[in-house]
């Protein structure tokens, strides 16, 4: 059975959006450490900034520079000095440490080395992910796509590597993003409410204003029966944003149900699914 609802109503948050404020960083391989982590974003003079849609992925490799003394705490991985494993970084994303020299001369000594992105670690516990500025001998020359992560997570990569594990990974700004629907994963049959919270959110990254650009959202209940909803966006200027939320849903069987949501502009899905049970809660 397929219900067709229509739903005209959508709120646009932002005009001129920046793509950098959307960077996000995934870990491919190895299995053991792969998902989403945190990264932040250079400005948006920095150069080398991905746009809506764009991605790099690679395997990480650290980064070793010949000399220590070129400023205070300089070390090998901070790429404050000549790189000196060139042949190792062509073509993959350099690994650098943060500390004594600016951000933009470290990206840049990582693109002069071959290196087609880089990611640099924070080197302060608990201080998380850190947008960077340019400055320095070479600000504003870098061309490739970079961005910061915790100390943590750095820690995390640098072990999986030093065990012989090839970390790859993917840094992109989305297009199509933040799929909601608010239920747990798993939610007791006695506590159904319907889903009047169920959004996502679009960017126009064509490079042309767009009419009648429509986002649907399909949910398919246990027994495979597919409701349909969707949201007419009269109009959506280049590089602007919608969020769309969708009409209520309320689900009635016990088992799993997948929200595949979708657009006309371009062809990414996504999708988020949850449990309704007896009797239990539950977040994954």
């Amino acid at each position: 059975m397929k219900r067709i609802f229509t739903f005209l109503f959508c709120t646009v948050l932002a005009f001129n959006l920046s793509a950098q404020d959307g960077l996000r960083f995934e870990i491919n391989a190895p299995s053991g450490i792969s998902g989403a982590i945190e990264v932040g974003a250079p400005a948006d003079d920095f150069g080398g900034n991905l746009t809506f849609g764009e991605s790099v992925t690679g395997d990480l490799v650290e980064v070793v520079t010949d000399t220590l003394g070129n400023a205070d705490g300089d070390l090998p991985n901070m790429a404050c000095d000549t790189v000196t494993n060139n042949m190792e970084l062509t073509g993959k994303i350099a690994l650098i440490s943060r500390g004594a020299c600016f951000f933009s001369d470290k990206v840049y000594r990582a693109q002069q080395s071959g290196a087609i992105a880089a990611v640099i670690c924070n080197n302060v516990p608990g201080d998380g992910a850190f947008g960077m500025a340019a400055g320095g001998d070479f600000g504003g020359l870098a061309t490739i796509p970079s961005g910061g992560i915790s100390l943590e997570d750095c820690q995390t990569i640098l072990t999986a590597m030093e065990n012989g594990e090839t970390v790859n990974i993917t840094m992109f700004v989305p297009a199509f993003y933040d799929a909601l629907g608010l239920y747990h994963y798993t939610t007791p049959q006695s506590q159904i409410v319907p889903l009047d919270i169920t959004e996502v959110s679009l960017v126009n990254s064509t490079g042309v204003d767009a009419t009648d650009v429509a986002v649907n959202l399909d949910i398919t209940d246990p027994n495979g029966n597919v409701e349909n909803f969707s949201v007419l966006v009269p109009s959506l200027l280049v590089d602007s944003t919608v969020t769309v939320m969708f009409d209520p849903y309320t689900p009635v069987d016990m088992g799993e149900y997948t929200m595949s949501f979708t657009n006309s502009l371009n062809p990414v899905e996504l999708q988020q699914k949850f449990e309704i049970s007896e009797y239990m809660f539950g977040t994954d």
